[in-house]
């Protein structure tokens, strides 16, 4: 198989564009696409200061590499901050890692833990713990970010995972969530990017791959949200009959929704604790301290 561009041996056939594509003409595929994607979307602007979370996984790592990679032609800074639940034989591992590609990279690395931050770590709840760990995830992300003063936070979010999450409220008839995936109310929170919300998590792990990245394929032990993973099998057995659903699922997404941006009615304002975006008096993340912190009295 000869790559569509050169002369070259192909190590991907990218079944949706029908091309096959050697080591060099896929990372420039793959890199001038999430460059178009940025421009789209208008994610960054010269000097962004930009917190990168890095959980030390195949995506978090690869965006890492890119916007380090692209920081002088973007004109930005970058700081990536890596959080510790404290899920012990999982984040230890990808810890590890984060320290090490950071190092590699000579990019600033942050760690911060739930126990520093909030007294506890995610082993010692009880309850649904993906519940508790996105939650608690975001707030950390956002105290950070107003700590170090950054104005964009970046996550390695790639298609596949935009596409679940589509069916995922949509399947459920959650209006708000559907909606506010891509649009927001009011910008109380540092600005969130997703970069690599065009390519695939297939072409991300190869662009991993082939710019000597490790791929971790320990699962996090708490995974429990089998919905999402059924929707996850049932998207890609229809894109292995049809290439390139994917993009006609957000694509289609991205129609609908400014016809339906009047629909989400909720009221945002800020936590009368943290100052974060709520729906109430309290968010969510002050809402499940005050509940941990009860039980633990």
């Amino acid at each position: 198989m000869i790559c569509s561009y050169c002369a070259n041996k192909a190590i991907y056939f990218q079944r949706y564009s029908g091309k096959k594509l050697c080591k060099k003409h896929f990372i420039e595929k793959f890199e001038n696409k999430v460059l178009r994607t940025i421009k789209k979307y208008r994610m960054i602007n010269r000097n962004d200061k930009i917190l990168v979370a890095l959980s030390g996984g195949k995506d978090s790592s690869s965006l890492l590499y890119f916007l380090n990679k692209y920081k002088d032609l973007l004109g930005i800074d970058i700081i990536a901050v890596t959080i510790d639940e404290g899920i012990r034989g999982y984040r230890d591992k990808t810890i590890k890692y984060a320290k090490s590609l950071t190092k590699r990279l000579n990019v600033e690395h942050i760690i911060v833990s739930f126990k520093d931050r909030f007294g506890f770590e995610i082993d010692e709840l009880h309850g649904n713990y993906c519940d508790f760990c996105g939650v608690f995830r975001r707030k950390i992300l956002n105290m950070i970010s107003k700590e170090i003063n950054t104005n964009k936070i970046a996550t390695g979010h790639n298609l596949d995972d935009e596409v679940q999450v589509i069916l995922l409220n949509f399947i459920r008839s959650n209006i708000h969530n559907f909606i506010r995936l891509r649009y927001k109310k009011v910008d109380l929170f540092p600005k969130r990017i997703k970069p690599f919300l065009e390519v695939s998590e297939k072409e991300v792990v190869l662009y991993a791959i082939l710019n000597g990245l490790k791929v971790l394929e320990d699962e996090c032990p708490y995974v429990n949200n089998v919905l999402r993973y059924k929707i996850a099998r049932f998207i890609n057995e229809i894109e292995d009959k049809d290439p390139g659903i994917k993009y006609s699922i957000l694509r289609m997404y991205e129609k609908l929704l400014p016809h339906i941006i009047h629909l989400d009615r909720g009221n945002v304002s800020k936590c009368k604790i943290c100052g974060d975006p709520a729906s109430r008096d309290i968010c969510k993340g002050c809402e499940l301290l005050i509940k941990i912190n009860k039980l633990k009295l």
